[in-house]
């Protein structure tokens, strides 16, 4: 019984042992103790892992270069690490002109790459080469938040300028040279346009100015520039060497014996064919191929025959004067001596009459003979048939006369603008044919061997030596009589061309000297 109750009291009073509760106190040096241990024990570890990564040499845990985890690696191993990750990656190029023209190179090719040494340095020097305290912070948030390091890129800018340089002929787009061709007569022209080339330095300074982003995204993007053509706008060359084809360029040849235009005259295509365009200082220029223009025009000038002669260094100068000022000069053929087979029973007067020539010129192209009768030699030289053209031609007016039909026709310009029945010699003194012009003028020419006043005198040739038969107006006597008014239009005088009065004025004004008499039978 006793014992029950000693029993009974021990369990009372340990309910109200139990149920006393601890002080605040008494909390608080736990919580402090706990707090201490924890830290205690975590800087043990915290120590015990930084004295293994500082005696290993590695890279504490948590540390990533972007999205490449260096954790407990040695710098050397970080090194080759990133030199994988990074150095044997591409870059890819691209035209900022046009982004579908790209070129992909190993980005260390270029001169652009990571310092592997240098970002694996910055890697290990968390936790590492600091104070103690200090290196136990940067390893505990390394633990718990991780480090994000970027890489150290480097650029060696004479690698990168040599690479685009040797890169150049492939990325640059050349310009397209204004062009000027000439084509069977034909001009063709194209303007040039510009091309476009790497612009070196703004390229390296957006290179220099964020190589990590270039490196990150794989991107260069080529800056890239204006490469004008040399030649460009053609069109003012071009119109000229049109207006070359197109010019009126002509060599005209005027033949006074058969009263005759002969025009040299090249085509579009012969002209394109002479015509050497070079380029100076980005400007075409225009030149002649003087050779073979003035061989083209020699073998014209040999064309031309029936006897007749053209002056080569005057139609070569002509031509230059017709291509420069686009004037036309009119060149005037000359004829060369030519041989007379001599008939049975022609005499000197005879052979004058049929040739057009004064028989005392032949006489002197022939100094065997002698006299106007019978000719005896087989063959004789006969005198230019343009002999009698004395003076410089004057191709836009000609005087024709007819001794058949006792008419004189008056041509300017190749057209009739006057025309007037005329006398001419009698049979016992007839009018010489033959091409002719007028050598002088004498208002009113008188004649002594017929006591005879010739008004308007026009001197046309020397039927003689020092006696010259021309064109005039009725004669009169010394006596004041008007002779043959009532027989003109039919052989009268002594040779001379005899008109009206008032034609023969009008005449005398109009034909300068030079101006070419074709007599005809």
């Amino acid at each position: 019984m006793q014992q029950k109750a000693q029993s009974k009291a021990l369990k009372q009073t340990g309910r109200k042992t139990a149920q006393k509760k601890p002080g605040v106190l008494a909390i608080a040096l736990r919580m402090f103790v706990l707090g201490l241990l924890f830290i205690v024990f975590t800087g043990l570890i915290l120590f015990g892992i930084q004295g293994y990564f500082q005696l290993s040499g590695r890279i504490v845990p948590g540390v990533w270069i972007t999205d490449l985890n260096v954790s407990s690696l040695t710098r050397l191993e970080a090194a080759a690490a990133i030199e994988e990750h990074w150095n044997s990656s591409n870059i890819t190029l691209v035209d900022s002109e046009d982004t579908t023209r790209t070129w992909s190179l190993p980005s260390n090719e270029i001169g652009l790459s990571i310092n592997t040494l240098a970002t694996a340095d910055q890697a290990y020097s968390i936790g590492h080469l600091k104070a103690p305290h200090i290196n136990l912070i940067e390893l505990f948030l390394s633990l718990r938040n991780g480090v994000l390091l970027n890489p150290v890129p480097q650029i060696n800018e004479e690698t990168v300028r040599s690479h685009l340089t040797f890169l150049s002929d492939e990325v640059n787009i050349p310009p397209v040279e204004g062009e000027i061709r000439i084509e069977n007569g034909q001009v063709f022209a194209v303007n040039g346009a510009a091309g476009r080339k790497i612009d070196y330095d703004n390229s390296i300074a957006l290179l220099t100015a964020d190589p990590l982003s270039i490196i990150s995204y794989g991107f260069f993007p080529l800056i890239m520039q204006p490469w004008e053509p040399e030649i460009g706008d053609v069109t003012a060359a071009a119109a000229e060497v049109t207006a070359y084809l197109e010019s009126d360029w002509q060599v005209r040849a005027y033949d006074p014996v058969v009263n005759e235009y002969l025009i040299w005259e090249p085509t579009a295509q012969q002209i394109g064919a002479w015509l050497q365009l070079s380029t100076t200082e980005g400007e075409y220029t225009i030149s002649m191929d003087t050779a073979a223009y003035q061989q083209n025009l020699i073998d014209w000038a040999e064309s031309i025959n029936n006897n007749r002669v053209l002056d080569v260094d005057q139609a070569l100068a002509a031509a230059e004067t017709s291509l420069n000022t686009g004037e036309n000069e009119t060149l005037i053929l000359t004829y060369l001596p030519t041989f007379w087979e001599v008939g049975a029973g022609e005499t000197m007067t005879s052979i004058s009459s049929q040739v057009g020539i004064p028989a005392w010129k032949i006489l002197e192209a022939n100094p065997s003979l002698s006299g106007t009768g019978l000719v005896r030699e087989s063959s004789i030289t006969i005198p230019p048939a343009d002999i009698n053209l004395e003076l410089p031609v004057i191709p836009e007016k000609r005087i024709k006369i007819s001794i058949s039909e006792q008419h004189l026709w008056v041509y300017e310009n190749q057209e009739i603008i006057r025309d007037y029945a005329v006398s001419t010699g009698i049979d016992k003194s007839p009018t010489l044919p033959g091409v002719f012009q007028v050598l002088m003028h004498e208002i009113n020419a008188y004649g002594s061997r017929w006591d005879l006043y010739m008004p308007h005198f026009l001197g046309i040739y020397e039927a003689l030596p020092g006696f010259t038969n021309g064109i005039h107006g009725l004669p009169m006597l010394s006596n004041g009589q008007r002779l043959w008014a009532d027989v003109l239009g039919q052989p009268a005088s002594y040779g001379c061309i005899i008109l009206d009065l008032e034609a023969a004025e009008w005449l005398y004004e109009w034909a300068e000297d030079g101006v070419v008499v074709e007599i005809v039978r």
